[in-house]
C-alpha cells in the first residue's frame, strides 16, 4: 500500500494532499518518503461548528484542514 501510494502522489507531482482520517496512519506511514515541499492537510468528517472551531496541533506536519475551514471568516 505505501509504495502505490508513493508512486500515485509522485507521479500526480502534487503540490497538496487533502485525505481523510481514514488515511492519516497511511500517510504518517509515508510521510518521511514524500517531498517536503508537499503540503499535507487532513481533512475530518465532522459537521464544521465556526462558532466554537477545534484546533488540534498534531506536531506531524499535517495540517488538520476541517479547523482551517471552521477558524477562517466568511467573506463579507
Amino acid at each position: 500500500r505505501g509504495k502505490a501510494l508513493i508512486h500515485s502522489i509522485n507521479v500526480a507531482k502534487c503540490d497538496v494532499l487533502i485525505f481523510s482520517d481514514e488515511y492519516e496512519s497511511a500517510i504518517q506511514d509515508i510521510s518521511s518518503e514524500l517531498s517536503s515541499l508537499i503540503k499535507l492537510f487532513k481533512f475530518t468528517h465532522r459537521p464544521l461548528n465556526p462558532s466554537n472551531p477545534v484546533t488540534k496541533a498534531s506536531g506531524d506536519g499535517i495540517t488538520d484542514l476541517t479547523s482551517l475551514l471552521e477558524n477562517t471568516p466568511p467573506m463579507p
